[in-house]
């Protein structure tokens, strides 16, 4: 019996170490300066985690911005650089039933029968976020710009009501088949390199952390 049980623990501890390589190995880990420990400890980092798993791995054509504080100190969770344009996408780990309208400035949460949270409309906060970008990036269209709201898979979508092409409502799941669709190309490999060059700066790393080099980030 004891060997039995030491035989699991050392399958454990080598599967551990493991995954713990190739997390400290792999480009989100260097890009983002995010330990193992807070890819457990901090739900939306595990959501970035997943949303970049998630992105095509058949093609490098994208690039990925973390954490971003733009110029009115509005601050975007991710900006993904596709071929099909320019992602600002906000990340919501929230539980229960999630209402909401394109129109709403609040849109809510609702965990049991009583208990009703209203939030900040995630798409408004986009457009805003969009609109700060326009400053910085004054030649390019607004249809280039694409507002991407990814939930946790804990929550449920209940009358979520959306009417503008460019804005996408989406669970962490969903993001696979996302990426499948045919999405039209709107940006070239050259123009994805000088957008990621205009916005490096206003990438905010953690204090406690070195600043790491970014470079592309492919879905590894």
């Amino acid at each position: 019996m004891a060997i039995s049980i030491l035989f699991i623990a050392i399958i454990i501890g080598i599967l551990f170490l493991f995954a713990l390589y190739m997390y400290e190995n792999s480009p989100f880990s260097k890009t983002t300066g995010y330990t193992f420990i807070d890819l457990w400890t901090d739900k939306k980092i595990k959501s970035l985690y997943k949303i970049v798993r998630a992105l095509p791995k058949e093609s490098d054509n994208y690039k990925i911005l973390f954490n971003l504080v733009l110029p009115n100190n509005r601050n975007v969770d991710m900006v993904i650089l596709h071929e099909a344009g320019i992602f600002v996408t906000d990340i919501k780990n929230l539980g229960g039933w999630i209402f909401g309208r394109e129109q709403d400035s609040l849109w809510a949460q609702a965990l049991h029968k009583d208990k009703l949270i209203k939030f900040n409309n995630p798409i408004i906060d986009t457009k805003l976020a969009i609109l700060d970008l326009k400053e910085v990036l004054p030649n390019l269209a607004r249809g280039h710009f694409q507002s991407l709201i990814v939930f946790n898979d804990n929550c449920s979508f209940n009358k979520i009501e959306i009417h503008s092409q460019n804005v996408d409502v989406v669970k962490v799941k969903e993001l696979k088949n996302y990426w499948k669709n045919d999405l039209d190309k709107k940006i070239t490999t050259e123009e994805i390199n000088k957008i990621y060059n205009a916005l490096e700066k206003y990438v905010s790393f953690k204090e406690n952390k070195k600043q790491p080099s970014i470079n592309n980030i492919t879905a590894n």
